[in-house]
């Protein structure tokens, strides 16, 4: 009978040995995971130019103005042949993509879609006071062109400055 238990003793050290070091991998892929998570929020957040309420943006022309309202939302006003036309511009949740959307356009079909939407730009090169948009989708521009945004002045009314 003593035989048959310490057979068993075996296995059942191996069992509770790998269920421990399981358990102990899992709450380092947990901690790892939390830290590497929060601080990449936080930078995201800090570092992204659409996520800086009432903030202004300008190309060094001043033909275009970004104004930043929250959430990664804001407006475009582009200067054209001096006429100035505003759009509406959106950042879609955690990303680097810009969309920018016809007012008119918005109105007429009341929804977000691929007909509303005129230009997407990819934010690159970003910095604190500065950073630069590469042209995927275009209207107004060039597929692949970079145009670099300056910090104007933040705490605005949405007004062109």
């Amino acid at each position: 009978m003593f035989k048959i238990l310490l057979s068993f003793t075996f296995p059942l050290v191996a069992v509770i040995t790998a269920f421990i070091t399981v358990c102990i991998v899992a709450v380092v892929i947990f901690a790892v995971r939390l830290v590497i998570g929060t601080n990449c929020y936080h930078y995201f957040y800090q570092n992204n130019p659409f996520y800086q309420t009432d903030t202004y943006w300008e190309t060094t022309d001043g033909k275009i103005t970004l104004y930043v309202t929250e959430g990664g939302n804001g407006k475009l006003y582009l200067e054209q042949n001096g006429v100035i036309t505003e759009y509406h511009l959106e950042q879609p949740f955690k990303t680097y993509n810009v969309e920018i959307y016809s007012i008119e356009a918005l109105e007429a079909i009341h929804a977000y879609s691929a007909e509303s939407c005129c230009e997407v730009w990819k934010c690159t090169k970003i910095k604190d006071s500065e950073f630069t948009i590469v042209v995927d989708k275009t209207t107004f521009f060039e597929v692949g062109q970079e145009i670099t945004f300056y910090k104007t002045r933040t705490q605005g009314d949405g007004s062109l400055p």
